[in-house]
């Protein structure tokens, strides 16, 4: 149903709703509770709600069909979005909200945005990655802007990329 590569990864979700990773598992980016690296793809836990995924360097995030987003893997910069910067390699749920709709990851910062047309980041922030003028970061979920009507959003390694309901493109972050 879908796909997306990471770094060094992959991650899949089956059309019944089955998430499946493999590759390299550095930091538990693969989401099968440990850090071994299996060669063939392999289902993360059992459910069978997944609708959209994402892949960064070396973490990982997912939706289910009821709105809640879901991270895993490397977190040195906050990008997992629970408030730390400790590692996970199992999915952890980020917030409460039920109402995630996109998700993209960069290198150490994730952008997502809500079914209300608000875009949020986290993680690293020293390429103003977030949308931030501060040079520092967040570990959980912070909104850019109080713009509603944001549509589409993309990651890149330093940068973040979105478009606008009415067609504008944005783009801020590292400029090399």
């Amino acid at each position: 149903k879908q796909v997306d590569a990471g770094s060094t990864f992959i991650a899949a979700i089956k059309i019944e709703g089955t998430l499946w990773t493999w590759g390299s598992n550095y930091s538990g980016q693969l989401g099968n509770g440990s850090q071994s690296t299996p060669n063939v793809p392999t289902q993360v836990g059992t459910n069978t709600n997944w609708v959209r995924v994402s892949t960064g360097a070396y973490h990982s995030a997912a939706i289910k069909t009821d709105g809640t987003l879901w991270t895993w893997g490397n977190n040195d910069g906050g990008q997992l979005g629970d408030g730390t910067t400790v590692d996970k390699n199992t999915p952890i749920q980020v917030g409460t909200s039920t109402d995630w709709t996109q998700v993209s990851l960069g290198i150490d910062h994730t952008v997502a945005l809500k079914s209300n047309g608000t875009l949020w980041a986290w993680g690293e922030n020293n390429f103003r990655q977030l949308g931030r003028d501060e040079f520092w970061g967040t570990a959980t979920p912070t909104r850019i802007n109080s713009d509603t009507n944001w549509a589409q959003v993309s990651a890149g390694v330093n940068y973040t990329l979105a478009i606008k309901s009415d067609g504008s493109a944005w783009a801020w972050g590292s400029n090399d």
